[in-house]
């Protein structure tokens, strides 16, 4: 039976003329014209976008009308198939008659032993600043915590302590610190990371001394080796090392579709060490390796099978789960899994939009984790290719969602996008001035990205993942006729139109390494066009020429005729995803020279065929997840995406079961 009344909602705008901001469930309730409790088991089974300030039941809520107008769009089809709530049923007051009696004994006996209640958490805030706090670690017995935080001025990030119980924090180091933490099992020492070397620093203070290179580390349990990850090669591996000789011994080798391997973690009984893969375009996974008194036994296997953004993860005491932070259900938040293959993972209540959990193992078991609030959103600056900027940046794709991604239209008059608003990622597109904003696919997976525009404007290529592989797609510049472009095995992705809109080249690994390929729009087989490896690639102005990046060294900029051939290395030195073709040249971030947040634009201009600052993006906050800048093809538009909010505080569950 459909829900009763299930048509669009028609609550008038003027009524929220003052904003488009919701507060309260009465106000989602009525905006949508239904009651509070369908809204509120909306938001708990459908993902209706409803952004808390906290946790728990009583914390202040919000909603914006786009967001909720998206969700309806992609929504509506799938609530109109769904049955009512039953009415309460008035049993109740039947069983009250007989309260006190053997009989309600046994009745209630039996309902709950068929029924495994949830645990009860109680979350206390561990750190309340302004700025941010990241990457908590428990000492052995749970009563303090180290973490990572830029202080009060906002300044280096360095390494603090500070009691569970609360209190104020204490600075451990005098010089700024990387994003990975460890504390010795016997206590008395924390690793950390600088500039590529692992430092160790006593609880008590200074002073430091450097050990080793390496990205990030953990310790054996006995507390006289490191596991390190360590980028010796084109891709991070792991490798043992004893503090007392520094011989490395590795453990891992990443296999060529992979970016290598972070963050390792032994397991309380030194019998695994778990760590994250990353993958080109992915995400992170989650692989354990068997080890026995350090030494790896057999080949590493894979846990999580999230095809997404793994946020740091722990073991639990008992050496049986793992909890890790994932976006897995669109929403990031912690989850827990079993240690064997096949496990399925379980989320855990009230861990809304958390990462990087650390779990104590003293006496009681301890949970903190981060929660941060990130807002990113799209600017947009107009620019001469001659004489630099012409006016100021302009905010003009704005959610509290994540919305990154830009490509402006071959006419400019149009920007394709990714956004989140709706609760996963999925391609967008607007006015070139961002307004009219409008959600041109609906399909709900963890990762949609690099949407590109046709030469024509009719239609969009975009790259997402569905059942565990990433392919290219086509969709109408309207929303409709979405199709698959690529069904290999292989991995397909960052797709890119030829000038006359004949083609479309992607980056693929199906020869085995990465490269681009290219297959006619309509259809057909695919051709390989570069053979040294490649990042991305965008045709020259005239279709002669293909230009594209690599992403791993020796990186810069690249061109080869759009036959195939080899590559002639075009700008030295440039980002792998912060570039673009326009007529006047191909435009790049400068992020070698970046000055205090500011970043420099430049131009490698086609006539004079030599390099040169054409403005400044000022307190840029790149995130540069996906490639984040565009420029309109007569090189008078630019925009990128800059993270405009980015807070995060500590949180801790005590007594986590």
């Amino acid at each position: 039976m459909a829900d009763p009344d299930l048509k669009a909602p028609k609550a008038s705008r003027a009524a929220h003329a003052a904003g488009e901001r919701l507060d309260s469930w009465k106000e989602i309730a009525a905006y949508l014209k239904r009651d509070v409790r369908t809204v509120q088991r909306w938001e708990r089974s459908k993902g209706l976008p409803v952004h808390r300030l906290g946790e728990g039941k009583r914390v202040p809520i919000h909603a914006m009308l786009s967001e909720l107008d998206a969700w309806w769009r992609r929504t509506a089809e799938l609530l109109s198939t769904e049955t009512p709530p039953r009415p309460r049923s008035r049993v109740w007051p039947w069983i009250a008659t007989i309260a006190g009696t053997a009989a309600l004994a046994g009745l209630l006996g039996w309902w709950l032993a068929g029924r495994r209640l949830p645990p009860q958490f109680r979350v206390v805030r561990l750190t309340s600043f302004q700025s941010d706090a990241h990457r908590p670690v428990f000492s052995p017995d749970g009563s303090q915590v180290a973490f990572v935080w830029q202080g009060e001025e906002r300044g280096l990030y360095r390494l603090y302590l500070q009691m569970t119980t609360g209190g104020p924090p204490r600075p451990l180091t005098t010089e700024s610190v990387g994003a990975c933490v460890a504390w010795s099992p016997d206590g008395s020492r924390i690793a950390f990371t600088r500039r590529g070397s692992i430092y160790l620093v006593s609880p008590l203070g200074p002073p430091e001394r450097k050990v080793t290179q390496g990205l990030c580390a953990d310790w054996t349990p006995d507390g006289k080796s490191l596991v390190v990850a360590s980028a010796e090669t084109i891709r991070p591996s792991l490798y043992m090392v004893p503090l007392e000789t520094g011989f490395r011994t590795r453990l891992t080798n990443p296999t060529f579709e992979s970016r290598g391997d972070y963050y390792p973690a032994f397991s309380p009984d030194g019998r695994n060490v778990a760590f994250q893969r990353r993958f080109a375009g992915i995400g992170e996974e989650i692989y354990v390796m068997p080890m026995l008194h350090g030494v790896a036994q057999g080949s590493e296997w894979r846990l999580t099978r999230d095809a997404g953004s793994v946020g740091g993860f722990a073991w639990m005491p008992n050496g049986r789960e793992i909890v890790f932070a994932s976006d897995r259900g669109g929403r990031p938040g912690l989850w827990r899994i079993g240690v064997k293959p096949g496990a399925e993972p379980r989320r855990i209540a009230g861990t809304d939009d958390a990462s990087f959990p650390a779990i104590s193992r003293g006496a009681h078991t301890r949970l903190a984790y981060e929660v941060g609030l990130t807002d990113q959103n799209i600017w947009r600056m107009k620019i001469s290719p001659d004489s630099g900027p012409a006016g100021p940046a302009q905010r003009i794709v704005d959610s509290t969602a994540s919305d990154d991604a830009p490509q402006f239209s071959s006419d400019g008059s149009r920007l394709a996008f990714i956004s989140r608003r709706s609760g996963s990622a999925e391609v967008w597109a607007s006015n070139s001035d961002g307004s009219h904003p409008a959600q041109l696919t609906g399909l709900g997976g963890p990762i949609v990205g690099v949407p590109r525009w046709s030469p024509d404007g009719h239609r969009l290529a975009f790259n997402a993942l569905l059942r565990d592989n990433m392919d290219i797609f086509v969709v109408n510049a309207d929303g409709g006729g979405l199709r698959r472009f690529t069904s290999e095995p292989s991995w397909e992705a960052r797709p890119s139109w030829s000038r006359d809109g004949r083609w479309i080249y992607f980056r693929s690994n199906r020869s085995g390494t990465e490269q681009i390929w290219k297959a006619l729009s309509e259809g057909g087989a695919a051709v390989e066009v570069t053979q040294d490896g490649a990042l991305d690639a965008a045709e020259s102005p005239d279709g002669k020429l293909l230009y594209y990046s690599k992403g791993l060294p020796p990186g810069g900029i690249w061109s080869v005729p759009v036959t195939g051939g080899a590559g002639i290395c075009v700008i030295p030195k440039a980002p792998g995803n912060l570039w673009t073709v326009a007529r006047p040249g191909i435009y790049f971030l400068d992020l070698v020279a970046a000055q205090n947040g500011s970043v420099p634009l430049m131009l490698f201009r086609f006539d004079a065929a030599r390099i040169s600052q054409l403005a400044t993006l000022q307190d840029a906050r790149l995130a540069a997840a996906d490639p984040d800048l565009a420029v309109t093809l007569d090189g008078r538009w630019v925009a990128w995406a800059r993270v405009d909010r980015n807070e995060s505080n500590l949180m801790m569950i005590d007594d986590f079961r």
